[in-house]
């Protein structure tokens, strides 16, 4: 090795060798970092994905629960408009009956 000034091939091969030795560890991490925040996106995407999925399936569970609700309300009013119509039939027969009898005695 040169002693002074001057800079000898064996010294900057020692420095370059020095200096690789002392990155690789830090690209490899570096990598490794890159491949985990990688994974870390993908796993977000994924669960972004099954979000919507469950946001999508919740809006069918609510229009169902509407579309039911609707149906119910509408099985509710005939119900009733039937027993309104039932009782009118009643009250007719009844009146034809008291009519009927009146006449007969």
């Amino acid at each position: 090795m040169a002693l002074g000034g001057t800079i000898e091939w064996q010294e900057v091969t020692l420095l370059i060798t020095i200096m690789g030795g002392l990155a690789t560890p830090i690209i490899w991490t570096w990598r490794d970092n890159r491949a985990g925040v990688q994974a870390a996106h993908r796993r977000i995407d994924d669960l972004r994905t099954e979000i919507a999925a469950y946001k999508l399936e919740a809006a069918k569970t609510f229009v169902t629960t509407e579309a039911i609700a609707r149906i119910e309300s509408r099985l509710i009013a005939t119900e009733e408009r039937m027993v309104a119509s039932m009782e009118k039939i009643s009250d007719r027969l009844d009146r034809a009956i008291e009519a009927r009898a009146g006449r007969m005695v």
